[in-house]
């Protein structure tokens, strides 16, 4: 009797193991159909940045590119290293991301340029009908022992300085910009836009990321010129009559 149940107990195993297997898989199966004819789809299309690290990705994924797939592993590794350092900073300036802000708008200007031992962290926001511009001045050297701030204040600004930032940013395109343009240099400037807008609820919320060198030969020089004017800095080692 004992045996007779083991060998029920294993045969609905058996069925439950194949039973489990045929549902899994047409479930990968779709996956990968899906996966590979949207790739066809991109491709066949003029619509579509076919350099997009994410489309190179999941082509790489879909045609088991380990080449591909082992740089792009090495890659995340070496950034996720910047970003530990990028947290550092951030820990020690206590920023907030600005979807977790609770306004409507806002953007985060971070400059920092070669021989300067200074960084600019402004941060604007707008909240129904008033606006504020949050700048902190520091110094930064590669460690939380040398790090201090060396000013740091909120001003209330117009809505029509608002306007005229959003004007400006909108001629630059930003929502428009990709995340990186390729272009990199040893000395110079840099300077990083982050944007976010809130939308209703039946839309996702926007948001943008923008880093570039050299910010002179960009188009968001005129939105940083126009913060620094906003928050009358001259401190640091680049300001904005």
């Amino acid at each position: 009797m004992r045996n007779k149940l083991l060998s029920l107990f294993i045969l609905i195993a058996v069925l439950v193991s194949c039973n489990y297997q045929s549902n899994k898989t047409p479930y990968y199966s779709l996956k990968d159909s899906v996966l590979v004819k949207q790739l066809n789809s991109i491709e066949s299309s003029n619509e579509f940045d076919t350099t997009d690290i994410n489309y190179k990705t999941l082509k790489a994924y879909a045609a088991n590119d380990t080449a591909f797939l082992k740089k792009m592993y090495f890659d995340i590794e070496e950034s996720e290293k910047l970003n530990k350092q990028i947290q550092l900073i951030d820990s020690c300036i206590h920023q907030t991301k600005l979807q977790s802000l609770a306004v409507d708008e806002a953007y985060r200007f971070i400059y920092s340029a070669a021989f300067c031992p200074y960084n600019l962290n402004v941060t604007i926001t707008k909240k129904g009908d008033s606006a504020n511009l949050h700048l902190i001045l520091y110094q930064y050297n590669g460690n939380t022992v040398n790090f201090r701030i060396i000013t740091e204040f909120d001003k209330i600004i117009t809505i029509r300085n608002w306007e005229d930032l959003v004007s400006s940013l909108n001629e630059a395109d930003f929502w428009g910009l990709k995340k990186e343009n390729g272009v990199t240099g040893f000395d110079g400037d840099d300077i990083t836009v982050i944007g976010y807008k809130k939308r209703p609820y039946w839309r996702n919320n926007q948001i943008n990321y923008v880093h570039r060198w050299s910010v002179t030969n960009t188009a968001l020089r005129e939105p940083y010129n126009l913060i620094l004017k906003l928050s009358g800095i001259k401190k640091g080692c680049y300001w904005a009559e």
